[in-house]
This record gives structure tokens, C-alpha cells and sequence, in this order.
């Protein structure tokens, strides 16, 4: 072995081992900064959620775990009327029970909100003055849950509320109602006022996805002839593509069981919220 190998063996060997303390100095930044949220994720959020799937298999009292009963409080809780009123589901008649509005909530919401979101995100993207704009539309998701169900409540109050003084105006009188106490209209009344909150946030995210798009890949597209279609089947949506799984988790996720409440203080079941555990 020459001299030179020797010491490009010794470089070799020094660079290995300044690699491995730069990995293990990482390692231990990450360590640092993810265990205590980790931490407090596995107390409040995870260890609830198993030991409240541990509680279902047994018979209680409020207080204590009693006897083993394998699945009989889920299919008690399944053919609770209040959980899915099965024969309300198979004639189309409201309510159908909570787990079918949550599903229903779930179907129509998230799609929408994620949907006009991210329309909203192109659309001022080409504008003058968007992030007044952003603002603007993303402040729904900023105020409190009380504040959101009483914005709706005052929306679709059925005496004096905006939208049946609109549809008064239009000369549509026919379709003026109590939209927060009709059980055929009151969860659609309650998904349209998500959708409305929910919109500004998954704009926001699209948003800084398309600041993250480089302008010349546009340029160029704009160049060679591709039309807006074109630019974003082609250019855009691969790049945002990956933030639309974030979206759609945020989404469903996310939770406004304080805004039916406010929103409808006379309570009912449309609207109320029904706890599964037996």
C-alpha cells in the first residue's frame, strides 16, 4: 500500500467519522425537539383513544370496569336510533341517526372545502392585492367555535336571518324556512357554514404550496403554447398534489362540535351530539 492510499484511507476514515457525529448531533436535535410533543400526542390524543376502545369491550358503571362483553355494547350502540336510525336510512327520511350525519358531514364537506380551496388559491394567485384577500376569506377559521355559531345562527335565523331575507328579496318565499330546526335541511344548513370556515384553511395551505412553484416552470409553459388547463394538470397539481393528502387529514380531522350547539340552542336531534359509548 502507497503513501497515497494511506492517507486518502485516513481521509476516508475521518470523514466516515465526522459524518456519523454530524448524523448522531441530528439525531439527538430531533430527539430533543420531537419527544415531549410526542409525549403529550401519546398522553392526550392516543392513550384516550385506547383506553376508551379497551372500555368498549366492558360492561361499566360511569366509574369502573365491570364485565367482559365482548361486541354487545357496539351493536347496542348500532341499533340505537339516536347512533343509525336504520329505517329512517332505508326511506330517505331525516334524522338518520348521528353516525350518518358525521358520515354525511365527511362525504360533503371535506370534498367541498378542499375543492374551493384550492380554487380560491389559483384564483388569487393571479390577482392584485390577494393576500388582503387571503385574509379575508381565511379569518373564518380564526375566531372561535362560539363566535362561528353564532355568525350562522344570525345567518339562518327564520325571522330576521340574511340568508331568508335574500331569498325574500328573489322572490323565493316558498324555500324560506328555520334551517337550523328543519330535520330535511338542518345538517346541509350546518355543512354549508364548515364549508365556509374550513374553505380559508385549505386555501391557506394551497396557497403556500403555489408560492413554493418555481415562475419559470409557468413561463415556459406559457411559452410553448400550454393553456391554464394544460399548466395545471400538467405543472401545478403534481407539485401541490402531496399537500392535498394534508388537506383532506386536516379536514376530516378537524372538528366543529361546538358550532351546531351555538348555532342551535333550541335543541334537537338533528343537530345534537350523541356519544357512542354504551
Amino acid at each position: 500500500m502507497g503513501i497515497r492510499d494511506h492517507v486518502d484511507g485516513l481521509t476516508t476514515d475521518r470523514q466516515l467519522s465526522v459524518g456519523m457525529d454530524i448524523d448522531r448531533e441530528k439525531a439527538v436535535a430531533l430527539a430533543v425537539f420531537l419527544v415531549p410533543g410526542l409525549t403529550l400526542f401519546a398522553i392526550f390524543s392516543v392513550g384516550p383513544i385506547v383506553y376508551s376502545a379497551i372500555r368498549s369491550f366492558y360492561a361499566w358503571d360511569t366509574f369502573t370496569m365491570e364485565q367482559f362483553v365482548g361486541l354487545d355494547n357496539w351493536a347496542r350502540s348500532l341499533t340505537d336510533p339516536l347512533i343509525v336510525h336504520w329505517s329512517n336510512i332505508q326511506e330517505l327520511r331525516y334524522p338518520m341517526g348521528a353516525l350518518t350525519h358525521n358520515l354525511l358531514w365527511v362525504v360533503v364537506h371535506v370534498p367541498a372545502s378542499t375543492l374551493l380551496g384550492l380554487a380560491l388559491a389559483l384564483l388569487f394567485a393571479d390577482l392584485r392585492g390577494w393576500r388582503i384577500l387571503r385574509s379575508m376569506v381565511f379569518a373564518g377559521f380564526t375566531v372561535p367555535p362560539i363566535v362561528i355559531g353564532l355568525v350562522l345562527l344570525f345567518v339562518y335565523d327564520p325571522q330576521a336571518g340574511i340568508f331568508n331575507e335574500v331569498l325574500r328579496v328573489l322572490g323565493q318565499e316558498q324555500w324560506v324556512r328555520n334551517w337550523t330546526q328543519s330535520p330535511q335541511v338542518a345538517i346541509y344548513a350546518l355543512i354549508a357554514g364548515g364549508i365556509w370556515v374550513h374553505t380559508g384553511f385549505s386555501m391557506l395551505l394551497y396557497s403556500s404550496a403555489l408560492s413554493a412553484i418555481d415562475p419559470s416552470l409557468i413561463e415556459s409553459a406559457k411559452v410553448d403554447g400550454a393553456g391554464a388547463w394544460r399548466r395545471f394538470w400538467d405543472i401545478i397539481w403534481p407539485l401541490v398534489k402531496p399537500v392535498t393528502a394534508v388537506v383532506v387529514i386536516m379536514e376530516t380531522s378537524l372538528d366543529d362540535k361546538r358550532s351546531p350547539v351555538d348555532c342551535n340552542p333550541i335543541s334537537n336531534e338533528y343537530t345534537r351530539a350523541i356519544t357512542m359509548a354504551p
